[in-house]
């Protein structure tokens, strides 16, 4: 199992102001329903799961992407191909994901504000990076995701770097302000879930979560942690 500072996850609980961040969880709640247009099946390639037989959107999307069909192209070119996708082929995507700020250069420069964009609510995130701020972890943070499960459903066991990728440890902050959201990381076949509102950990390693019974989301900041931070923490 890939560690971090030799721990399965790192618990940031003791050091950020989770009242504030649990008190805008329903602020949160409703960004994601105000703005359910923007969730997307995620995003996965084959390489990502554990069980690699069955394709995900990334592998659909590039083996479409040369189609001569007008329908094909406009639901690339509104992103929506991944909703068709999934009623048409056998395609495994796991939890939804809501991304309001994503690379344009890359996945290796996820982390950077500056390779990043910005969706156009955004802004109205606010209320969210205002508190993201003043927990002064990072240098500087780039993609911010939600990752969206409805009741019945789980996040596929995968990992975040497929084998022919070089090795890199992501950093992030991750956020699971539910109960009901078991999720987990894999040390061969056994499960060590993440017991802590606020984490980090190895994404080299496979991780998912249990079915769900009600709805419920994650969210993933991935920047670059500055030293003070990481000194406090390990």
């Amino acid at each position: 199992m890939f560690q971090v500072y030799n721990k399965p996850y790192l618990n940031f609980d003791n050091h950020l102001d989770l009242d504030t961040l649990y008190s805008l969880r329903s602020k949160i709640s409703a960004f994601v329903a105000l703005n359910s247009n923007l969730i997307r099946p995620t995003k996965y390639t084959v390489g990502n799961f554990q069980e690699s037989h069955t394709k995900g959107i990334v592998d659909y999307q590039l083996e479409y992407s040369n189609s001569e069909d007008p329908l094909i192209q406009e639901l690339l070119s509104k992103d929506a191909f991944g909703h068709y996708i999934v009623f048409e082929q056998p395609v495994r995507h796991g939890s939804m994901s809501m991304n309001l700020r994503y690379s344009t250069s890359g996945y290796q420069n996820k982390h950077l504000a500056k390779e990043c964009q910005r969706v156009d609510v955004d802004h109205n995130f606010s209320f969210f990076y205002n508190w993201l701020d003043k927990q002064n972890i990072f240098e500087d943070y780039g993609r911010v995701n939600l990752f969206i499960n409805h009741p019945g459903t789980f996040s596929e066991i995968h990992r975040d770097h497929p084998p022919l990728y070089e090795y890199v440890q992501d950093q992030f902050l991750w956020i699971n302000l539910f109960d009901r959201k078991k999720f987990f990381l894999l040390d061969n076949d056994k499960k060590v879930y993440v017991e802590s509102a606020c984490a980090w950990f190895d994404t080299n390693n496979y991780h998912g979560t249990d079915p769900v019974t009600q709805s419920c989301y994650t969210i993933r900041v991935d920047g670059v942690f500055n030293k003070e931070f990481i000194s406090k923490v390990v």
